[in-house]
This record gives structure tokens, sequence and C-alpha cells, in this order.
């Protein structure tokens, strides 16, 4: 009786560890289901949250975009009117002042005065545009155009001086010819080459392909 009183606690306890067991794994499984359920839930509401954000970084980056597009071309079209006229307003003046010292002289034609008032009004045309607008230009390009109408300045008023009002330095008789002759030379020869340079320029800014390899 004895054994069978062991054998009944033995099976007594058996029991409960075995249903203790099968609660607690039920418990576990149970709350790791609840767990990684919340967590596959988290994960999907961020997973939405971050594509919304990125839609959303998208959407700006193209309006931005789209914004900085417009201001260029703005700016662009806003260049390509400076340049045309720029470009207009400079050849003028460099026509002006080329036939203003020219050696050659048609019988009948403007005088020397008239040439020069006309070489003085393109003069002050080209300034009125281009100092309110060479921002517009880069700076190397600014200084080129500076550095050639300064040229064709200063050799109209020496021309003025020692040509068409005929003073001569005491120390060279032949400054009026000299004179002359560099003026016409100037206008000839080396103007068209900083004119074609600037041109050049002036397509870089544009980003106009010159053709050239």
């Amino acid at each position: 009786m004895f054994e069978t009183i062991l054998t009944s606690i033995a099976t007594s306890g058996l029991i409960v560890w075995l249903a203790r067991t099968w609660i607690t794994e039920r418990l576990s499984q149970s709350i790791r289901h609840e767990y990684n359920a919340k967590l596959a839930a988290f994960q999907s509401e961020l997973k939405a949250e971050a594509d919304v954000s990125l839609e959303r970084l998208r959407s700006n980056l193209q309006i931005t975009a789209s914004k900085r597009n417009i201001e260029y071309s703005r700016i662009h079209e806003k260049r390509l009117e400076i340049i045309s006229e720029l470009a207009g307003r400079l050849d003028a003046f460099h026509q002006r002042v080329s036939t203003y010292v020219s050696a050659f002289e048609f019988a009948g034609g403007p005088t020397k005065e008239e040439r020069r008032k006309a070489a003085a009004d393109a003069f002050t045309q080209f300034n009125e545009y281009f100092r309110p607008r060479r921002f517009f230009l880069p700076e190397h390009t600014v200084e080129k155009i500076e550095a050639f109408r300064s040229k064709l300045y200063d050799i109209s008023i020496e021309f003025m001086f020692y040509v068409e009002q005929g003073r001569e330095m005491r120390s060279d008789p032949n400054k009026n010819i000299d004179v002359w002759t560099k003026a016409s030379d100037y206008t000839t020869k080396e103007a068209p080459k900083l004119l074609a340079d600037l041109e050049a320029d002036f397509r870089q800014v544009l980003g106009i392909d010159d053709g050239k390899a």
C-alpha cells in the first residue's frame, strides 16, 4: 500500500509538472506570437511612414529642380538678351571709331569732327547699357570688354588731339602721322581679333558649341 501511495504521489507530481510545462509553453508561444504580430505591425507602419517621407522628399526635390530650371532659363534668356544687345553696341562703337580714324577719307563725306561725335555717341550708348548689366557676365569677359572699350576710347582721344586738331609735339613733329597709323592699324587688325575672342566668350557663356574639335 505504501508503494501505491508513492506511485500515486509520483504520478500526481508528473502530471503537475507536465501541466505546468504545457501551460508555460503555451504562454510563451502566445507571448511570442503577440510580440511578432506587434513587431510586424510596427515594421509595416515604419515602412509606410518611410515610403510617405521618401515620396514627399522626391516631390520636394522635383519642385525645387523645376524652380531652379525655370530660374536658370530666365537667367539664360536674360543673358542672351544682354549679350545680343551688348555685342551690337560694342561692334557699333568699334565701327564708329574705325570710321573716325580711317586713313581713307572721301570728298563730301562726314568731317573728322562729325565722325568723332558719332564715335562719342556710340561710346556713350555702349557704356549706358554695359555698366548696369556687366554682372550677368563672367569677370574675365567683363575685363576683356573694359580693356577693349578703353583702348578704343584712348586711340580716339589721341587721334582727336594729334590728327583732327593738328597738335604737334615739339620733340616729334611727325606725331600726328604715327598716331593716325597706329589708330588705323589697331581698328583694322587688332580689334577684329579681340572681337572674335569676345564672341567666343559670349558663345561659352550661352553654352553654344562653336563646332571646333
